[in-house]
């Protein structure tokens, strides 16, 4: 229970955290490796007491963990502190809240879970009402904005198919 409560704490205060640094122009090589740096000590402990985890995994299994934590995890926290620093907290976090539409959808393709159609039909609008909504009645994309949604669309797709995974 205690963990749940450190990562609901964490994720609220986590865009207060972003904007300061941004704020005080701190490099985002330095953002990155602190948001690592936190995630490593918040889950040391539970890595320490339970040494024995990782034995009996074969090779190829830990590769997979591997490369699933590069993935889902490590590289989602790159783009998602990129995208921040490009678009601002507030579209970075309102197009965050479609993750959740990723993740019904990685399981409707991985896991062949039944979806009813007007489901596809909300994602859609969800989708535009995100852009239209974070957009700040400025509706032209030029090369920087572009890169930001690239960089939350590809933090959106690690985190959403994760669960699924």
């Amino acid at each position: 229970m205690l963990y749940i409560l450190l990562a609901c704490f964490c994720w609220a205060i986590d865009p207060i955290l972003r904007s300061f640094l941004f704020d005080q122009s701190s490099p985002l090589v330095f953002i990155f490796l602190g948001e690592c740096l936190i995630t490593l000590f918040v889950s040391a402990e539970n890595i320490i007491t339970r040494n024995n985890i990782f034995r009996g995994l074969t090779l190829k299994t830990l590769f997979f963990l591997f490369c699933f934590s590069l993935a889902c995890s490590l590289l989602p926290i790159f783009f998602y502190t990129s995208a921040l620093k490009i678009l601002g907290p507030g579209q970075s976090v309102l197009f965050l809240k479609l993750q959740q539409f990723i993740s019904i959808l990685a399981a409707l393709v991985l896991l062949k879970e039944p979806l009813k159609k007007h489901f596809f039909l909300l994602f859609f609008l969800a989708l535009i009402g995100a852009f239209l909504l974070g957009s700040e009645n400025s509706y032209s994309l030029n090369s920087t904005s572009f890169l930001g949604y690239i960089y939350i669309t590809l933090a959106i797709l690690g985190w959403g198919i994760s669960p699924v995974i």
